[in-house]
């Protein structure tokens, strides 16, 4: 059933359409920095609030002459953006459904360039990697792309048969990327060159992208396993589950990234479980029941654990004694990756569209902005 699934989500993203005329809206996460919060709104732009008490500095809205998303339009409409920005000194890099990658100025909203500078890409899922000077991006089309974050130029291009929707994960001078094929691959950072000997394969798709905990590569995959590798050749040190049908196997797929704390890893499931796992053996640590499905990624905030439902309850593990507490719940959906920064949870609620600011200790909403 699940297989049937995935072939049909693929279907939506190849088509861009879900036949009813209708685009819809992202789910792009928060980023902070300093005294800044960016995040792309569901009705297609780049929105720059005040981390203070999230007050409206710029909003930068993005229009194509295709679809907008996953969903059919008609003439021109919004763009639609799923992955989150990513920030390097005065640039805010965007990517976009449309299959363009845009870079705005951090501080005034200026545009600064676009690629490709005619035409466009395959669509883009992920959110864009920054990182020694260079924009890393995925495509729906199997691309791999290397940007001069000041230019704009493209460095260089890998290519492969599989789909994409994760975001690059990046160590030292190699890049990660989960492919909706089934793979994982290591490339060389700088030229774009495979580093493994071939790309690690899992049973399912892999949507999320891999965690990088003490030097081991940790794969969150559709097959509902948990892949620990050997950071340089790609190598299986463990999977959770061993084997399939053991007790407390996932019952469904890892949509989010794992995370990690004190040689733990906390990895979120679409079965409503967080399955906490030793990170150098693989052994079950312990469960926590969340009661609903959980797409996003979580975060770790001093000490505690904290992930989001879809239907928009929050809760905290407390890392120290393995115990489960409901903090809040609010409206909205939430598929949004969660954001940490300053002492403060950010969440991006779809539907109506709030962004939150959170206090993780004690569940006290700080501040609500309605973005539409």
């Amino acid at each position: 059933m699940w297989l049937l699934l995935v072939i049909l989500v693929s279907g939506l993203i190849i088509s861009g359409c879900v036949g009813f005329g209708v685009s819809q809206g992202g789910w792009s996460g928060v980023v902070a920095t300093g005294d800044r919060l960016y995040f792309g709104s569901s009705e297609g732009a780049l929105v720059a609030l005040n981390s203070s008490g999230g007050s409206r500095l710029w909003e930068v809205p993005f229009e194509t002459s295709g679809g907008g998303g996953l969903g059919c339009a008609v003439g021109s409409s919004t763009v639609t953006i799923y992955g989150s920005p990513a920030v390097d000194e005065e640039l805010v890099f965007v990517s976009s459904f449309d299959g363009k990658v845009r870079a705005i100025n951090a501080e005034s909203g200026a545009p600064r360039w676009v690629y490709p500078r005619e035409g466009v890409l395959h669509s883009i899922i992920s959110g864009p990697l920054v990182d020694q000077e260079k924009v890393y991006i995925t495509t729906t089309g199997g691309d791999v792309l290397a940007l001069d974050a000041a230019t704009g130029d493209l460095l260089w291009q890998f290519e492969n048969k599989g789909e994409i929707w994760a975001k690059p994960v990046i160590s030292g001078d190699t890049l990660f990327i989960s492919v909706f094929d089934k793979k994982l691959y290591a490339l060389d950072a700088n030229t774009g060159e495979e580093k493994w000997a071939q790309p690690f394969e899992t049973q399912g798709p892999v949507v999320a992208p891999p965690l990088v905990y003490n030097g081991t590569l940790y794969v969150a995959s559709f097959d509902r396993h948990i892949y620990a590798l050997e950071i340089d050749s790609g190598q299986l040190k463990w999977q959770y589950p061993a084997a399939d049908g053991t007790e407390n196997a996932p019952r469904q797929w890892f949509w989010a990234s794992p995370v990690a704390y004190e040689d733990t890893i906390y990895a979120a499931n679409m079965d409503g479980q967080v399955y906490a796992i030793d990170a150098g053996s693989g052994t079950l640590v312990t469960t926590f029941d969340l009661e609903d499905a959980i797409s996003s990624t979580p975060v770790i905030a001093d000490g505690l654990v904290i992930v989001a439902t879809e239907e928009g309850t929050i809760y905290s593990i407390d890392t120290s004694s393995n115990s489960l507490l409901q903090l809040r719940i609010i409206t909205g959906t939430i598929k949004a990756s969660l954001t940490y920064s300053g002492g403060v949870v950010y969440i991006h609620a779809l539907e109506d569209e709030v962004i939150y600011a959170l206090n993780p200790q004690t569940g006290l909403i700080i501040w609500d902005v309605p973005i539409n």
